[in-house]
């Protein structure tokens, strides 16, 4: 469907035969970043003229390109409850302490948002890999 859309914005059609090999040369990578590729490229002006539509090299590319970008580890940002390193102080039953330093018996916990932040970083690494 993203390529007809795409043909559609370039002002062009494709031919049944000339679809069936873009589609399979596509078909190996992930369809969100296919639809990222072609809505970027029915955005822009062509290169050529108007009723060209883009070759099959230019469209892998780009797919790879959106592939790298969705991919692409996002930086950890501590929530304000943590340290800088992402941890934060709990108490003997394992509740977060607001002031650490009027809590005996305290010890350090790897902080919610540095664990979700990992479970989708190791994440987005198998969905590249598979």
């Amino acid at each position: 469907m993203a390529l007809l859309d795409l043909a559609e914005a370039r002002a062009t059609s494709v031919s049944e035969r000339g679809l069936e090999r873009y589609l399979a040369s596509l078909a190996a990578f992930d369809l969100r970043d296919v639809v990222t590729a072609t809505l970027q490229l029915g955005e822009e002006e062509s290169q050529e003229f108007r009723g060209v539509f883009p070759q099959l090299g230019t469209i892998i590319a780009r797919t790879r390109q959106a592939q790298a970008e969705r991919t692409k580890p996002k930086p950890w940002v501590p929530c304000g409850r943590c340290t800088a390193e992402g941890y934060v102080f709990v108490n003997a039953e394992g509740v977060v302490c607001d002031d650490p330093s009027s809590v005996p018996n305290r010890r350090l916990r790897e902080c919610e948002c540095k664990t979700v932040w990992r479970a989708a970083r190791d994440a987005a690494r198998l969905d590249t890999a598979a």
